[in-house]
C-alpha cells in the first residue's frame, strides 16, 4: 500500500467517525518547509460530501 493510499484511508476513517464536517476553505497557510499553501481542504470537503450523499442512511443526516 502506498503512502498516499494510507493517507486517504486515514482521512476516510476520520470522516466516517465524525458527525459533523467543518471545512474552512478561506484559510490558507504556507507549509513551513516548502513555503507552499496547503490545499487539501477542498479534497476533504469533497470526500465528506460524497460520503454524506452516497454513504447510506447513517451518513446522510441533515444536521451533519
Amino acid at each position: 500500500m502506498t503512502a498516499a493510499r494510507r493517507a486517504v484511508d486515514k482521512l476516510y476513517g476520520l470522516i466516517e467517525a465524525c458527525r459533523y464536517g467543518i471545512h474552512d476553505l478561506s484559510r490558507t497557510e504556507l507549509d513551513k518547509s516548502h513555503q507552499l499553501p496547503r490545499f487539501n481542504m477542498p479534497l476533504e470537503l469533497g470526500i465528506f460530501l460524497g460520503a454524506r450523499r452516497y454513504g447510506g442512511a447513517g451518513k446522510s443526516r441533515s444536521n451533519s
